[in-house]
């Protein structure tokens, strides 16, 4: 079981919030890359998969930030419908299967903040994963980019936050995020495995 995080709430640690968060929330995001690693993106199945897994996830995220009361300036396009389109060029329906890791019950802006933290980071990697992918793979949904300025406006926001002394929702909103995705993954897996 991992520690908590001591965050030096207002007493001088100069540490950047992005930092904090990256830091403690390195275990949980170590699980959502073995749990997606197991797919293998150079081949059309492996891909259409992973999609899978990125859409039961994504919908879940997507209709709990539909609900939350953000700022236009964080507001991120829904990726679920690009996902639907690679799927359905893949030839793979949608899955209907829902998960059982539920989003955070508030959804205020720190917690807030904690999934789109997530959602934006992911974008960064989705660059290095488009490269495996099989020659003329629909790839909408991971060369999606993130909106101009959309990072760096979340790194000051988690900067406020954490003079506010609200990082530990932050926290255990992206945790429960980076949860969701390996969830999803790892039940994907498990399907495949079983047919």
């Amino acid at each position: 079981m991992a520690s908590r995080p001591q965050f030096d709430q207002g007493t001088g640690s100069t540490k950047p919030a992005r930092f904090l968060l990256r830091d403690s929330t390195r275990a949980d995001h170590d699980r959502v890359d073995a749990a997606f690693s197991r797919f293998a993106l150079d081949t059309v199945e492996g891909y259409a998969d992973f999609l899978c897994a990125q859409y039961l996830a994504h919908r879940e995220v997507e209709s709990w930030l539909a609900l939350a009361d953000l700022p236009a300036e964080f507001r991120l396009a829904d990726r679920t419908p690009l996902i639907a389109a690679d799927l359905a060029d893949l030839g793979r329906p949608l899955p209907a299967q829902g998960l059982p890791s539920p989003m955070p019950s508030s959804a205020g802006f720190a917690v807030c903040a904690g999934v789109l933290y997530c959602l934006a980071g992911s974008s960064f990697g989705a660059q290095v994963l488009i490269q495996r992918l099989p020659h003329d793979a629909p790839a909408r949904f991971l060369a999606q980019p993130l909106p101009a300025g959309y990072w760096q406006r979340l790194v000051v926001s988690l900067e406020t936050i954490a003079r506010q002394g609200a990082l530990p929702a932050t926290l255990a909103a992206a945790r429960r995020t980076f949860a969701l995705f390996a969830t999803s993954a790892e039940r994907v897996v498990r399907k495949g495995a079983s047919e």
